[in-house]
């Protein structure tokens, strides 16, 4: 018995990401937890259903709603967690549309119900899907309270005038839908902004991993170099990546590697293989720390051949205290692509090359 729960409330796909997979088991219980409520409760409005002289289409929720629940639990065991979370939520909301059938009032007492589907696509959902589903609450309940004042039907036995007491619900709804929206946008828009982060970390640690480890097998020739360079660059969605080394006769630095078309063009162009003096790359052979060059930056430091470049970081490839072997030059079409992160492992990857280029000059 115990087993069978325990396969039940555990989830067995293996989800890439941690934070993924911890969502995935929290969601799974607290599915489950609706589903044995809809299934706890289903005989009561069964039992009503039978005594009532018409068909209350109203009925259909709670079977609907164990189908829906069950696919839910499918996709979540799938691997769909995006597709999991949408279905939980539209279930949920499911309940509030109640509302707006025939014989069913709104009053002060299902403002409670109301905050159930909006607190879960909050906490569930990415921001600009949490603004629909309230929206589409909003609207609902507008209707619902559109179509009981047009009937006459005050919100409960004990109301008086129905056109001000429901008049009256909606704003209270309406209000509490814009301090709830408030709220979990601003805590829900930092945890996702904080899974991003974590997620795109994530990746960045798997690349730089990667990249690593095809350098160990890297001999300096430079045919391997532009190989090296391109996988670089496609690993870290980058627009242009170069490296430079230092020429032994002038102290200068000299392009080694280029890539794409651009980078082919550059190598066979003897004019452009060596920067003057006062040029960044070699200001990067002076410096310790990289130059992040944005695009907002004087004419003369930024790369007039690849005007696409939006932000460019020079890292200089240092062994130890020795002088630098050359530069690493990075190019991308966005500004804020060069994070600390995404610098820390630039930096990395830099020292790593430096010393492969270097065993390979001994």
């Amino acid at each position: 018995m115990r087993e069978r729960i325990s396969r039940l409330t555990k989830v067995r796909y293996s989800y890439s990401d941690s934070a993924e997979q911890q969502q995935a088991q929290r969601l799974l219980i607290i599915n489950l937890a609706w589903l044995l409520m809809l299934m706890v409760t289903a005989p009561l409005p069964l039992s009503w259903f039978l005594t009532q002289p018409y068909f209350d289409l109203s009925v259909l929720f709670i079977p609907v709603s164990i189908v829906i629940a069950f696919i839910t639990h499918r996709q979540i065991q799938k691997g769909n967690l995006g597709h999991a979370r949408l279905l939980f939520v539209l279930n949920i909301m499911a309940a509030t549309l109640l509302a707006i059938f025939p014989g069913y009032r709104i009053d002060a007492s299902f403002i409670i119900v109301l905050t159930l589907p909006v607190t879960a696509a909050g906490v569930l959902l990415r921001r600009y899907s949490f603004l629909g589903v309230v929206l589409f609450l909003t609207l609902a309940v507008t209707v619902g309270g559109i179509l009981q004042i047009g009937a006459g039907m005050p919100p409960s036995p004990t109301s008086g005038n129905p056109t001000e007491s429901i008049g009256t619900t909606i704003v209270i709804v309406v209000g509490i839908f814009v301090l709830n929206t408030i709220m979990l946008w601003m805590f829900g828009g930092s945890i996702e902004d904080a899974l991003a982060r974590q997620h795109k970390l994530a990746n960045l640690i798997r690349m730089t991993t990667q990249t690593s480890r095809t350098l160990v097998d890297l001999t300096g020739e430079d045919e391997e170099l532009n190989s090296i360079i391109e996988q670089l660059r496609d690993a870290f969605s980058l627009y242009h990546v170069q490296v430079y080394l230092v020429s032994p006769s002038s102290g200068l630095a000299v392009l080694q590697a280029s890539t794409g078309f651009i980078g082919r063009r550059l190598l066979e162009e003897e004019s452009l293989l060596t920067p003057s003096e006062d040029s960044p790359v070699n200001d990067a052979l002076r410096q310790i720390e990289p130059i992040l060059i944005l695009d907002n930056a004087p004419e003369q430091r930024r790369t007039n051949f690849l005007p696409a470049t939006r932000s460019e970081v020079l890292v200089p490839l240092r062994v130890g205290n020795l002088l630098p072997l050359g530069v690493l030059d990075v190019h991308s079409t966005m500004r804020d692509t060069f994070s600390e992160p995404v610098l820390q492992a630039l930096v990395a990857l830099s020292n790593h090359l430096a010393v492969v280029l270097y065993s390979a000059q001994q």
